[in-house]
């Protein structure tokens, strides 16, 4: 039976290239506080990814997945309100 590899969610690669889908190099480098050069061979695989990166890797995505969640229930709330208004409409 053939073995498939299976994506390591803390791999430390794989986190880099799911935040740069996110962010450019410059962002991402400050953030990390490395030069933007340091992103990039780090994603050309000139350097290796150290693993303590990966925390502040997860930081980075998990921040902007609750920013998402909050931008959405601001939205629903806005609409609920605009529709209702300020009124007794209950």
């Amino acid at each position: 039976m053939p073995i498939t590899p299976i994506r390591n969610q803390f791999d430390p690669l794989n986190l880099l290239m799911e935040a740069r889908r996110l962010h450019t190099q410059r962002v991402l480098a400050e953030k990390l506080r490395v030069t933007a050069r340091t992103i990039s061979r780090r994603e050309n695989r000139q350097t290796p990814m150290p693993l303590f990166v990966v925390p502040a890797l997860k930081e980075i995505l998990l921040t902007r997945h609750n920013r998402t969640e909050v931008l959405k229930a601001f939205i629903f709330m806005a609409l609920f309100f605009r529709y209702w208004g300020h009124t007794d409409r209950f």
